[in-house]
């Protein structure tokens, strides 16, 4: 496999560089137009071969890289305009983050990395195939996710529902919850589930391996019980209960003494 410096003829008497490509399949999309403007970017550089090359961090006037220097671009040009996190007290930090990634259509489903210009060999659902893979068709619409929802809405003894869009999933909000335990549990559920299908999505693409749903909602209560029982500030859940009636906090809400 050839490297760019390969292609790359160091010209002295100009002290320019000039690229000699040959392709075996040549670029398409943006990818040509791109490298076509960073060679003609690089064609109007010149080195004298009077100095040694360094590095320089034009963030602060030293030319000498900080921390501080770092942080003080980042809270002026990317924190002071990003949405505020989201989180959910009773699971750990990542799925918050994979959740505000997913509300906020930061991850790297193929829609998203065909609008940012990466060229792909489909667009479509690497799971099911059915349709576009976009952040609502991969937690949502995808044949895999929407039976996972079916076999959880039955497993809480819910009425199945279909989420409008990833920012509904997000709320996890729920009318036939009416606690403020239970829609707090609820919304960890609806969470954990899609952290799974995420995983189970990403485990198929990278690793070539998937499970099937009834293991995966299997996955779903066995973590889901491990994360919220660990985090209860009152009361316990009982893993037999968990599998039968995990509405339980729903409907005998703990009373104020057992809250520590």
């Amino acid at each position: 496999m050839a490297k760019v410096s390969d292609r790359m003829l160091w010209i002295e008497s100009e002290g320019r560089v000039q690229f000699s490509w040959q392709w075996t399949a040549l670029p398409k999309w943006r990818t040509s137009p791109e490298l076509l403007r960073l060679e003609n970017q690089l064609s109007l550089f010149k080195c004298s071969g009077k100095s040694v090359d360094e590095w320089v961090w034009k963030l602060c006037g030293s030319g000498i890289y900080s921390t501080k220097s770092l942080i003080e671009f980042l809270n002026s040009t990317v924190v002071t305009h990003a949405e505020p996190t989201i989180r959910n007290n009773l699971l750990p930090q990542k799925v918050g983050i994979l959740m505000w990634r997913a509300s906020q259509n930061k991850l790297p489903v193929r829609s998203e990395l065909d609008r940012r210009g990466i060229d792909l060999d489909s667009v479509r659902c690497p799971v099911c195939n059915d349709d576009i893979e976009s952040t609502n068709h991969t937690f949502i619409h995808c044949k895999t996710a929407s039976d996972i929802w079916d076999r959880i809405f039955k497993w809480w003894n819910l009425n199945s529902t279909v989420f409008a869009d990833i920012t509904e999933l997000t709320k996890g909000s729920n009318s036939q919850i009416n606690t403020t335990t239970g829609i707090s549990i609820w919304q960890a559920i609806v969470w954990v589930t899609s952290y799974y299908i995420w995983k189970n999505r990403n485990d198929h693409v990278f690793n070539k391996s998937r499970l099937c749903n009834a293991k995966i909602v299997s996955e779903i209560q066995i973590k889901s019980f491990e994360w919220i029982s660990s985090k209860l500030k009152y009361g316990c859940l009982d893993w037999h209960n968990w599998l039968a009636n995990p509405r339980k906090f729903d409907a005998n809400p703990p009373s104020k003494e057992g809250i520590g």
